[in-house]
């Protein structure tokens, strides 16, 4: 299956510890054979200027996102639009990660590391908190 997993949160040069969960579930589903790509909707604070790179063996492509900018949030939205065309399912890792990709036609896995309960789905991009559902 080829997966496109969609994250806010992954390790890099200017911060290394972050996401490694991610990264640790990215390489898993690879290890079973499926094509895995990382797309970090990343930071401008934890950006190190790579955009191509590869997290515990995983092809990763980064894409700046400034969450709180409507325009950066379109420019990802463009870019996640081309980076998930080929993707059997697209995996997003955090709220954050759904913003840009709530409209996405391909079938979506929302996980969300939480307790809490399940949210009624409000766009085709469904979210289950504290669970991974695919939809």
């Amino acid at each position: 299956m080829r997966i496109a997993m969609v994250a806010t949160w992954l390790p890099t040069k200017v911060n290394p510890g972050s996401g490694i969960f991610v990264a640790r579930d990215a390489a898993a589903l690879a290890a079973l054979g499926h094509q895995v790509q990382l797309i970090h909707l990343v930071a401008p604070a934890l950006d190190d200027g790579r955009e191509r790179t590869y997290t515990l063996g995983v092809p990763t492509l980064r894409v700046p996102l400034k969450v709180s900018n409507p325009v950066s949030l379109a420019r990802a939205r463009a870019r996640l639009e081309q980076l998930t065309a080929g993707a059997d399912v697209v995996h997003t890792q955090a709220i954050s990660a759904l913003f840009p990709i709530c409209c996405a036609a391909q079938p979506s896995l929302g996980c969300i590391p939480s307790t809490g309960r399940a949210l009624p789905p409000l766009t085709p991009t469904r979210l289950c908190v504290g669970a991974c559902i695919r939809y």
